[in-house]
């Protein structure tokens, strides 16, 4: 019996590894910080320049995964009912609802919530990891994603979707902050950022002192009475 079930047990195993990568990629990709890729990608590091590159395009990339995800998935739950009506000789019914049971615990355990929570404490990593594989499926899908991507454009147009990237001033000084508690930088440091977002432009009289208010000496004045009236004024 075992013989016999032994190759679905293998093709089982294989789409739960491989549900794992797509969902631990898709969060990786998600929250990865685009600045650390860039710095180990302008060291030399080609993994962490192709994962940025990938990062880029990341509709296509979405799209790659999801596709990926669910075709695991849906041949997992196939494979996994054909296999369990056998364990149940024959009883579809009871196979098809342990099938559901085994399938849905092992997907959410081992395919959905590990890969991820173990891809959102190592981002970058993740990412560069697996790249080289995702690049190459992306390559094969490209006609599916094509389909997808007009899609996308069909739907925006209709729902009249506009996307804004641009970052807010309110979005730029948390990414300050999220930098500074990492350790990057130090307060001193954050706040000099933080007072050069927050720089607002100013008209001349609010920075002008009133020539009644000015310290002068007449052009005939020696260097000594200069000397002792920028002592007392202070002003440079």
């Amino acid at each position: 019996m075992l013989s016999e079930l032994l190759p679905s047990i293998v093709a089982m195993v294989f789409c739960v590894i491989m549900s794992a990568y797509f969902s631990a990629t898709e969060t990786a990709f998600s929250s990865l910080n685009k600045t650390r890729l860039k710095a180990l990608s302008e060291k030399g590091n080609k993994k962490a320049d192709l994962a940025l590159s990938l990062e880029e395009k990341y509709d296509k990339l979405i799209s790659t995964i999801l596709i990926g995800n669910n075709i695991v998935n849906i041949t997992l739950a196939s494979i996994g009912t054909l296999m369990f009506v056998k364990i149940m000789q024959g009883d579809q019914d009871a196979g098809a609802t342990l099938s559901t049971v085994v399938v849905t615990v092992t997907v959410l355990i081992f395919g959905e919530i590990t890969p991820k929570s173990i891809a959102k404490d190592n981002p970058e990593k993740f990412a560069m990891f697996s790249a080289p594989f995702l690049h190459a499926l992306m390559v094969v899908l490209t006609p599916i994603n094509f389909l997808f991507s007009q899609w996308k454009k069909l739907i925006s147009k209709i729902f009249k979707v506009s996307e804004d990237t641009k970052m807010s001033q309110e979005e730029l000084l948390l990414l300050v902050e999220e930098v500074q508690q990492e350790g990057s930088i130090d307060e001193s440091e954050g706040e000099l950022l933080k007072n050069a977002i927050e720089f607002r432009d100013q008209v001349a009289e609010d920075i002008l002192t009133h020539r009644t208010d000015l310290e002068a000496v007449s052009v005939d004045t020696d260097k000594e009475e200069v000397a002792r009236v920028f002592t007392q004024s202070r002003f440079s």
